[in-house]
């Protein structure tokens, strides 16, 4: 019961990652302290150019609306931002490519900021004094942010540099491309970690899978061992009524139960052959993990907030529930094996089957 819960909870753990919008994503981060950022400029201009991608600038603020006085974080970012982090708009929408060129004073609240100070998401139009000049608010999204008051800019009228920048990459942009191609702007592969978030996110799914195919292994066991026993007492009576009848005679008087005994053979070659094809699914799939050791080690909230956030710490929560399945399949293995080897005494001598027949045979 508590492991069917587990595996519930790798699963939708599993499905919410899969929906999160992490398919396609490369992050590009500092690996080494103090490295000079990227201009919004110099980004804009590759990113029409090359591919899209996106940034986060951020800078503390203070908001004036309502006669209320509120603490904020502005983000100075480009259009692409809300599309590439697919954050959901919650009215009006998110600051245009217009906006960005003319270096218009627009904003985007997340849900947070826009009920923090004015009490509702339906505000698109109307207008927020931050840091004492005003701006016109067109939208809200949802950025899964409860402790922040969130405030999107163009990264043109906000000023500031990158540290970060986000790629939404496909079949036509590939790691290796997008690597190859962020070269001209500065950003080398000795100075800059990539960090693929979708491989991370699969790793929800992976978790799922080794979880479910070790418990089915584990019972696939369990029938390959009742199995196996009842076709050694099978094996113990013909060996006894041998030394009472030829082999011919043995299989016209047990000649339903040889079919039998046949079948089960059959059906504990499959169930042999089934688990050692999962054990390979999991090793394969276990395999792959030793990449994911530097992802979750640079895996950090950075510029992208709480996408990132999200991520790790659900991968933390995967991990825990994914070792507290092992644990409790290793424990049911453990209690099969001494089960089953306790009541069965599964001990097959060299010459069980040979002498079954072979002496048979000299009978004749």
């Amino acid at each position: 019961m508590v492991l069917a819960l587990i595996l519930t909870s790798l699963f939708v753990l599993s499905r919410q990652a899969a929906q999160a919008g992490y398919a396609s994503l490369l992050m590009i981060t500092p690996s080494t302290f103090g490295m000079p950022g990227l201009t919004p400029e110099r980004l804009e201009e590759f990113s029409e150019e090359e591919f899209l991608l996106t940034y986060a600038i951020r800078q503390p603020a203070t908001t004036q609306a309502v006669n209320s006085r509120n603490s904020a974080v502005l983000i100075g970012t480009n259009h692409n931002y809300a599309g590439i982090m697919k954050y959901v708009l919650l009215d009006g929408g998110f600051f245009t490519k217009s906006a960005m060129d003319l270096k218009s004073k627009h904003v985007t609240l997340n849900e947070t900021a826009a009920f923090q100070i004015f009490g509702s998401s339906r505000i698109a139009g109307n207008t927020l004094k931050v840091n004492g000049e005003i701006w016109i608010i067109t939208g809200v999204i949802q950025d899964n942010d409860t402790d922040n008051l969130n405030l999107y800019a163009p990264a043109g009228v906000t000023g500031g540099r990158a540290d970060s920048i986000m790629v939404l990459m496909d079949e036509t942009y590939t790691e290796a491309y997008v690597i190859n191609a962020l070269k001209s702007i500065g950003v080398r592969d000795n100075a800059y970690g990539f960090i693929k978030l979708a491989r991370l996110a699969n790793a929800f799914d992976e978790r799922f899978s080794v979880g479910w195919k070790a418990s089915l292994s584990v019972a696939v066991l369990f029938f390959i061992l009742v199995t196996g026993g009842k076709l050694m007492e099978d094996l113990r009576f013909y060996r006894g009524r041998r030394r009472e009848l030829y082999f011919r005679e043995l299989l016209a008087y047990y000649r339903k139960d040889f079919l039998k005994t046949m079948c089960g053979l059959l059906v504990l070659a499959g169930g042999i052959t089934v688990m050692l094809a999962l054990f390979l699914q999991i090793l394969e799939t276990c395999l792959t993990w030793q990449e994911l050791m530097p992802i979750t080690g640079e895996l950090t909230a950075g510029d992208f907030g709480y996408k990132l956030l999200w991520l790790r710490d659900y991968y933390i929560l995967s991990g825990v529930l994914f070792w507290i399945c092992i644990c409790l399949i290793l424990l049911g293995l453990a209690f099969v094996l001494l089960r089953q080897l306790g009541k069965t005494g599964i001990i097959m001598e060299k010459n069980d089957v040979a002498s079954l027949y072979g002496e048979a045979f000299v009978k004749e």
